[in-house]
């Protein structure tokens, strides 16, 4: 599981950040930022370099460390703020599946909206 955390938190994260403040409407205003294209494309290409492993991870099993864990719950607000700044997860889509796993979970649901409503 750490292994995951560390991930997410050293690469995935901070790449999905630098595309989310250019691409989320929501982001741009609670945090008072705007992101620029540079940047933001900075981080889509390390994004590319991520999700595969991702993918790998995911094509084999329904949860990151096989049984639904904290590491699946590390990743979910950053892949949904990417998700709703609108991008594409179609090229992973044992990514795609999985995000969608999480989100149809009731305590993402009942978390969501304490975050993000």
């Amino acid at each position: 599981m750490q292994r995951w955390q560390f991930f997410q938190a050293g690469h995935v994260t901070p790449a999905c950040i630098a595309v989310y403040r250019q691409t989320n409407a929501r982001v741009q205003r609670v945090w008072n930022v705007q992101g620029d294209e540079q940047t933001a494309s900075a981080g889509r290409k390390e994004l590319a370099r991520y999700f595969p492993v991702l993918e790998a991870a995911l094509g084999r099993q329904n949860w990151l460390n096989g049984d639904f864990s904290l590491a699946d719950i590390a990743f979910a607000p950053h892949l949904w703020l990417l998700a709703e700044g609108g991008f594409d997860f179609s090229e992973f889509p044992a990514v795609d599946a999985w995000l969608r796993r999480l989100w149809e979970r009731p305590a993402w649901k009942k978390t969501a909206e304490l975050i993000f409503e």
